[in-house]
């Protein structure tokens, strides 16, 4: 996957590519603190409330209704944190290799459930907006997970 920004501002748009195909598109309100995100048929509007809790910053995602649904822990070295959407716990890394990436692994494994790459002329954007991008895979991967169960059970 990769991920590729269409405008810059004042609204960010991204747009993340599977192959060629569009799978998610991200519009970022930073104003409102939301974020619009559309997969397939899913359409849905999320907002961020940050606090600060002893030392440390935790960002929650919340829905259109003020209920919470996840949350976001950065770790104090730069790039990497725990993330949790829907009782889906995750952990997330950025990596600087030649492309930045942002990498999703399932808690307490090396099992890697999403691999992100940023293209260049989108990394300034993307990090200035990380907390809305990092929630928005998250979710794309609870849809994909959540799709997955539905076809099992079917």
């Amino acid at each position: 996957m990769y991920l590729k920004l269409i405008t810059a501002s004042p609204y960010p748009k991204f747009e993340v590519y599977e192959e060629d195909k569009v799978v998610m598109r991200i519009k970022i309100d930073p104003e409102m603190q939301a974020v619009r995100i559309t997969h397939n048929e899913n359409r849905r509007v999320f907002f961020l409330a940050e606090e600060k809790l002893r030392k440390m910053t935790v960002t929650t995602l919340l829905n259109e209704y003020s209920q919470p649904l996840g949350t976001l822990i950065k770790d104090k070295s730069n790039g990497s944190g725990k993330i949790e959407v829907e009782g889906t716990k995750l952990r997330y890394s950025m990596t600087d290799r030649p492309n930045k990436e942002i990498t999703l692994f399932e808690i307490n494994t090396r099992f890697e459930v999403l691999n992100c790459k940023i293209e260049n002329e989108a990394l300034l954007p993307a990090l200035n907006n990380i907390s809305y991008l990092l929630f928005s895979l998250s979710w794309f991967t609870f849809l994909v997970k959540e799709k997955k169960e539905d076809l099992q059970f079917a």
